[in-house]
C-alpha cells in the first residue's frame, strides 16, 4: 500500500514549493501565448520556446529526483535553491522575449510548409535523437541554433551539414555559420 503524503515530514517541502511555483510560471507563459494568439509556426521555430521546454523538463526532473530519494541521509545532488532562483530569472526573461515579440511582425515566419526532422547523433549507442518541427525556409544558421537548443549544447561541439557531396561547416574563424563555407568533396 502506498504511503499517504505528509507535508510536515517532507524534508524537500521547500524545494517542491519553489519548483511548483516555477512550473506555474511555465504554464502561465504558455497560457499567455495562447491568449495572445501566437502563431504555432512562430512557436515551433523559436529557440526561446525550446529553452522554455528545457526549463520545464528540468523542473519535472527535480520533482522526480525528490520523489526517488528514500534514504533520509541522502542529499540532493545540486543546490536546488540557487538553481530555482536562476530558473525563475530565466523564465522571466523568456516570458518577455516570447510574449514581447508578438508585436514585431519581422519575427513572424512566412506561411509555408513545416518540416518534421529527426536529428540523431551519429554512432550513439543507444541512439540519441530529438524530433523537431521547423519551417521550410529555415536557414542553416537558425537550424544550427535549434539543434544546439534541443540537445542542450552551447555551441561547443564540432558540426557540419552535408548535402550529397557538399559539406557546409562554420567558416570565418569564429564558430558560427554567419560566413558559411561550402566545401565540395573531391571524390
Amino acid at each position: 500500500m502506498r504511503e499517504r503524503y505528509n507535508p510536515a515530514g517532507d524534508r524537500f517541502r521547500k524545494v517542491r514549493s519553489v519548483f511548483l511555483e516555477l512550473n506555474d510560471k511555465c504554464l502561465k507563459i504558455l497560457r499567455d501565448m495562447d491568449k495572445a494568439g501566437v502563431d504555432p509556426q512562430t512557436i515551433i521555430s523559436n529557440p526561446d520556446y525550446l529553452q522554455l521546454s528545457e526549463i520545464s523538463s528540468m523542473i519535472h526532473s527535480v520533482f522526480q529526483m525528490t520523489n526517488q530519494i528514500e534514504d533520509e541521509t541522502e542529499a540532493l545532488p545540486l543546490p536546488l535553491d540557487e538553481v530555482g532562483e536562476k530558473l525563475g530569472e530565466a523564465l522571466d526573461e523568456l516570458a518577455d522575449r516570447l510574449l514581447g515579440e508578438q508585436s514585431n511582425p519581422a519575427q513572424k515566419i512566412a506561411d509555408g510548409p513545416v518540416y518534421r526532422l529527426k536529428i540523431t547523433l551519429k554512432d550513439s549507442k543507444p541512439p540519441i535523437w530529438h524530433r523537431v518541427l521547423v519551417p521550410s525556409g529555415i536557414g542553416l544558421e537558425q537550424l544550427q541554433d535549434v539543434i544546439q537548443t534541443v540537445f542542450g549544447w552551447h555551441n561547443c561541439h564540432l558540426h557540419q551539414f552535408i548535402d550529397g557531396r557538399t559539406f557546409y561547416q562554420p567558416g570565418g574563424g569564429n564558430d558560427d555559420f554567419a560566413s558559411m563555407m561550402e566545401v565540395e568533396d573531391s571524390k
